[in-house]
């Protein structure tokens, strides 16, 4: 697979390529990170040390009709900084999610012309992960905004 539509189709920057399986009609692809690239979740410091990794799967969005899946075993990090012991962010991803940011970013632009089943069942997930996904987009949406209360000004 060329890093490149790796790259620019999936949005993952910054992690390596290791290899692409065929599994019963998936397109696996398993990228690792550089152990020099490793940073602490918590501060942000490189002053870390490599402890284990945990396995994890992503949804990505599909091409033509395979569904994609990112497998990474996610590094498991100690910082000599602050002392944390916890895996590293994942920047394709948010935190605690099984779907790629350009799987979320597909979904919406799907849903924009057809209906959430229509959408689960073209890529093969449950409604409820793409109702999920369609309620966070509205909320970051029409959220009503974070304002810091300033005090009452003076009168003099």
């Amino acid at each position: 697979m060329s890093t490149s539509l790796f790259y620019h189709n999936l949005g993952i920057r910054g992690y390596k390529y290791k290899r692409t399986e065929y599994v019963k009609g998936k397109t696996q692809v398993t990228i690792t990170q550089d152990p020099e690239k490793l940073q602490c979740a918590t501060c942000g410091s490189y002053d870390v040390h490599p402890r284990g990794s945990r396995p994890r799967t992503f949804k990505a969005p599909t091409w033509g009709l395979k569904s994609i899946e990112i497998l990474f075993a996610v590094p498991r990090v100690e910082c000599e900084n602050c002392g944390e012991y916890r895996q590293v962010k994942i920047r394709f991803a948010d935190p605690q999610k099984s779907y790629t940011r350009s799987f979320e970013r597909y979904v919406l632009d799907l849903s924009k012309s057809m209906t959430i089943q229509d959408v689960a069942t073209h890529l093969g997930v449950s409604w409820d992960l793409i109702k999920e996904i369609q309620r966070r987009n509205l909320h970051r949406k029409y959220a009503p905004p974070q304002v810091e209360a300033y005090p009452a000004p003076r009168h003099r």
